[in-house]
């Protein structure tokens, strides 16, 4: 074996075991991260968990998830504020669907969907907050749950097709009306106006969670009062109109609920950032087909306008003055992480690769632990055939903690340029396991079993957490 080869083995043992650790005793720690399919709720459980997980892999499987390491991470830590800060706290399995109308959705026992088209339609992070905040409410208050107990009483096609039409009706209003033409109307009528007037109950909740986790709490009366207005100026009211029906009744018991709480808000304990907000916007406009100058406008925040139309320089070829005028931005705001990402292109574009590689290198030591800056460093390295490099930086940020979906997806490609296809099953099998997908991941595991750089020991490891979580699963 050669030198090096030796010198990465040692360095993987550590993390092979942290990721598959704790077989000995396995049940605490995997069942903190596997759906809870436990007492009352067991079937119901099981069978959300089924819709959802199959709702989101048809979703990826045709393109529709946003899984763009900038978006995910300024969600990722939204959605964690929002998280714990829920009553009581929740661990939270957000999704992003590439999907211009403005909705958002919540599938028990810890899903939530959000559309880019809500991102796009929200004026501050404090409203887009609000709307995740609402969604989890749902969920910790187990309106869905409460709907399908009473349904259980009509019988299981009812039921069924009760849950179907809630899930699809969540998602696109005009598949809940295919399902409910297709079934007892008046039963599950009564079904869905129950999670209706559920409605102003997630709300009051609602603003609560952004109370505690910090966002403004007027933030939600705030958008449902835009989303009815454009209801009222428009034929087609918004998607998240129809599924989440507003009325000025409710939208001022919003209003008012949130003005007595405000005096438990501070928002100088937690400061938005104008800025971040709108660079998320624009980053999603980017991921999503949108040319980034429809997201802006004079309201926009000025560094923000400025580097759409760096943008637009580098669409037109203009890299050499782009690559100014960026640099003049970052000096004048700060390196921002779109900034940096969009700097390191700019110089793949004139072929300085090196440099490229060079200026994320430097800045993931000025932001430590940075996913998007350690996704597109490791990414780089990888497309210019360094991909032992990258995995040596992958692992390390593994070994000391990081945890993150798409360090594992990089690690995986590492993993498997050095033809070590075993290995690269098993981060991908982590990969899934941490987005909740556990039968994909159990599927990974599996295959990296008949490949032929696992030892003995590594094989063992991977036949215990099969078994962890297969048991977790029946």
């Amino acid at each position: 074996m050669p030198p090096r080869h030796r010198r990465r083995k040692r360095l993987l043992g550590p993390i092979f075991i942290l990721l598959l650790a704790g077989m000995a005793n396995p049940a605490p720690a995997e069942q903190a991260n596997l759906p809870d399919l436990s007492g009352e709720l067991y079937v119901l459980g099981e069978r959300y968990n089924d819709y959802a997980e199959s709702l989101i892999q048809n979703l990826r499987r045709y393109g529709r998830l946003v899984h763009d390491p900038v978006v995910s991470d300024f969600i990722g830590r939204l959605s964690g504020r929002i998280a714990s800060a829920a009553d009581p706290p929740i661990a939270l399995r957000l999704f992003v669907i590439n999907d211009d109308n403005i909705n958002a959705f919540a599938m028990p026992p810890n899903f939530v969907g959000i559309h880019t088209g809500l991102i796009l339609n929200a004026r501050t992070e404090d409203e887009l907050a609000a709307v995740i905040a609402h969604e989890v409410s749902h969920l910790t208050l187990r309106h869905v749950d409460r709907a399908m107990r009473e349904a259980d009483k009509l019988g299981p096609a009812t039921t069924g097709a009760i849950l179907a039409a809630l899930i699809l009706g969540a998602y696109d209003p005009t598949l809940a009306e295919a399902a409910i033409a297709t079934t007892i109307a008046a039963n599950i009528q009564s079904q869905l106006s129950f999670s209706r007037g559920s409605e102003k109950e997630a709300d009051r909740a609602g603003i609560q969670i952004l109370v505690r986790a910090g966002y403004d709490p007027e933030a939600m009366a705030s958008f449902f009062q835009r989303l009815l207005d454009n209801e009222s100026l428009n034929a087609k009211a918004p998607v998240f109109v129809r599924t989440h029906p507003l009325t000025t009744d409710r939208i001022a018991e919003a209003r008012s609920r949130a003005r007595t709480l405000r005096a438990h808000y501070d928002p100088a304990l937690d400061p938005a950032d104008p800025i971040a907000f709108a660079l998320l916007k624009v980053r999603v406009a980017q991921q999503t087909g949108i040319p980034p100058a429809n997201v802006v406008d004079r309201n926009s925040p000025a560094p923000v306008r400025r580097y759409v139309q760096i943008l637009e320089r580098m669409d037109e070829g203009e890299t050499q003055t782009a690559r100014r005028e960026l640099q003049a931005l970052m000096a004048s705001d700060r390196p921002r992480i779109p900034y940096l990402l969009t700097l390191s292109e700019l110089y793949k574009q004139a072929g300085d690769y090196e440099a490229a590689i060079d200026l994320l290198r430097r800045y993931i030591g000025y932001f430590p632990g940075n996913i998007p800056l350690i996704v597109y460093y490791a990414d780089m390295l990888i497309e210019e055939k360094k991909s032992d490099e990258a995995a040596t930086v992958l692992e390390r940020h593994i070994k000391y903690g990081l945890r993150n979906p798409a360090l594992f997806l990089s690690l995986s490609r590492a993993y498997a340029n050095q033809n070590r296809q075993g290995h690269a099953h098993i981060m991908l099998s982590n990969y899934y396991f941490m987005l909740g997908e556990y039968k994909l991941s159990l599927k990974e595991l599996t295959l990296s079993l008949s490949a032929d750089d696992l030892d003995p020991k590594e094989k063992k490891l991977v036949q215990r957490k099969i078994q962890v979580i297969t048991d977790n699963l029946d």
